[in-house]
Parts: structure tokens; C-alpha cells; sequence
């Protein structure tokens, strides 16, 4: 709808100020990004070291870009959903962030992303949730490497009463390499349940000391965690946790598929009635 902005007595300072408010109203929408230049203006490699805001709904579509994400960037959707495409993505760490928020609207935030390269996460990549962890898809033609940077790395968990885990996708071309916590996590009150965690490979998958994979829930049970080297070896030094706690949380579920060995060093829990003592069940874990 247009508004008619009009002066009882038709000056030159009328006429300005009305232009004025004119300019005002439509430079309003410009602070959120719809595309990749406005968070990378011009072409190749880009570093963010701001906060830069995303349209709900948008794609920023950076392909044959690479894009850094500094330790002083952050790159933000709130009550909604955006995918980015580009060719390397590296957040440096620890405050290089990507991450989907609730806000008013209270929707539970989704990222896609792309790569035609390689990701180096030594930052954050989250989709917390009040009313439930969010949906996060990472998926690299080349390798994933999540060092350990003192953050955890990957989230999508329930932040309040009674919200479940969210679901977190990462698929490699590659190798996969996790030093850094990785989890879908139910709220640690209520009823709730855990999430999804399904994490991809073509060559070896290395989830190292302090790379923690955790989906566990409350008294809807524990989530469940996937992991699979189509062509490579599997090898686990961290504990992977799909409990569930209260009297009614069963434990969840946990499969690990290689092409070649899988190697177990760490811990691997499917409990059921965690900290009670209830009849829930466990959990199952299958290695093929």
C-alpha cells in the first residue's frame, strides 16, 4: 500500500522532509541479507568479521566462492531458514558462528549448506531451540574437518522444558575428521526426546578425543546416532550417547557401518531409565 505524504503549505522544506521519510521507509528491509553480495560483496574470496542478518527463506548462493567466516563473524536467521552454497566455508575459532535462533515467531530454525570444497569448522554451527533443536544439513564434495577449538562444535538441541533434540546431518566427499562435541540433545527437564545425528563419509571417519556425539532424552527416550564410511575405516575414541532418562526413557538407537574396520576406543551408552528406577528399556547398537 502507498501513502500519500502531503503539506497542507507546499514548501521546499516540506518537500524534504516528506523525501526524507520516503528514503527512510524503503532502506528498512535492506538490513537483512538476501543474497551472497550483500554478506560478500564482489567476487572470490570473502572474510565476515560482522554480524550479518539473513531473510528467512533466502539461499546465498556464493558457488565457486570460498567463504571465511572470521572469529569476530556471525552469520544469522532468526524464525526461519536459509541455504548457503559457496566452495570452501572455514569459521575460525572460537567466535566464528553460523546459527538459526527463535525469535518472536518461535520457529525453529533450519541451515543447508553446500560446498563444492572442503568445510574447516573451528567455529560454532548452531540451531538451539526453545521449543526444540532446529534441522542442520552440512554437506562438503571434499573433506570435513571439525577441530578442537574449546567450543563445541555442531548443535541442534532443546534449550527448555520439554524440547527435543533437533536432527544434524554432515555428509563428506571426503574424509571426516571431529575433534570438537557434536549434539542433538533433549532439554535436561521434562518430557522430551533426544534427536537425530547421521553423520557420512566416503573415505575414513575419525571422531577423536573431546569429539563427544550425544542425542540422549528424557522420559521419551534417547535419539539416535548413524555413522558410515561407505569406502573407509571408522574409528571411535569419544563416547557416543543415546540414553534415556527418567522411568519411562528408553535408550535410543546407535549403528556404525564401515567399508573397512571400525575401531572402538571409546564408550558407546544406549541406557534406558537413566538416574531412576524405572522399567525403561535399552537402547540398540548395531556395528556392521
Amino acid at each position: 500500500m502507498k501513502r500519500r505524504l502531503g503539506c497542507i503549505q507546499p514548501s521546499r522544506s516540506c518537500a524534504f522532509v516528506c523525501l526524507a521519510i520516503v528514503l527512510v521507509v524503503a532502506r528498512g528491509p535492506s538490513a537483512f541479507a538476501t543474497t551472497c553480495t550483500d554478506i560478500c560483496p564482489g567476487t572470490g574470496a570473502c572474510t565476515i568479521g560482522s554480524l550479518q542478518n539473513i531473510d528467512p527463506g533466502s539461499t546465498l548462493d556464493c558457488s565457486g566462492r570460498d567463504i571465511t567466516v572470521g572469529d569476530s563473524g556471525t552469520i544469522k536467521v532468526t524464525d526461519g531458514d536459509f541455504e548457503l552454497l559457496a566452495d570452501d566455508l572455514t569459521l575460525t575459532g572460537p567466535g566464528g558462528l553460523i546459527y538459526a535462533v527463535e525469535g518472536s515467531g518461535e520457529e525453529v530454525g533450519a541451515i543447508d549448506i553446500s560446498l563444492t570444497g572442503n568445510l574447516s569448522l573451528s567455529g560454532k554451527i548452531r540451531a538451539n531451540g526453545a521449543h526444540g533443536g532446529g534441522h542442520l544439513s552440512i554437506k562438503a564434495a571434499g573433506n570435513i574437518s571439525i577441530p578442537e577449538s574449546g567450543t563445541d562444535g555442531v548443535e541442534a538441541d532443546g534449550t527448555s522444558p520439554n524440547a527435543s533434540g533437533g536432527e544434524i546431518y554432515l555428509e563428506a566427499g571426503g574424509t571426516m575428521s571431529i575433534y570438537d562435541p557434536v549434539h542433538a540433545e533433549g532439554n535436561t527437564s521434562g518430557d522430551n526426546t533426544g534427536g537425530t545425528i547421521d553423520i557420512r563419509a566416503a573415505g575414513n571417519i575419525v571422531i577423536a578425543t573431546d569429539g563427544h556425539i550425544s542425542v540422549p532424552g528424557r522420559m521419551d527416550g534417547g535419539g539416535s546416532v548413524t555413522i558410515v564410511s561407505e569406502n573407509g575405516s571408522v574409528t571411535l575414541d569419544e563416547h557416543i550417547d543415546v540414553n534415556g532418562i527418567g522411568d519411562t526413557g528408553d535408550g535410543g538407537n546407535i549403528e556404525i557401518i564401515a567399508g573397512n574396520a571400525i575401531t572402538l576406543n571409546g564408550s558407546i551408552t544406549a541406557n534406558g531409565g537413566v538416574n531412576q528406577g524405572g522399567g525403561a528399556a535399552q537402547g540398540d547398537v548395531r556395528r556392521w
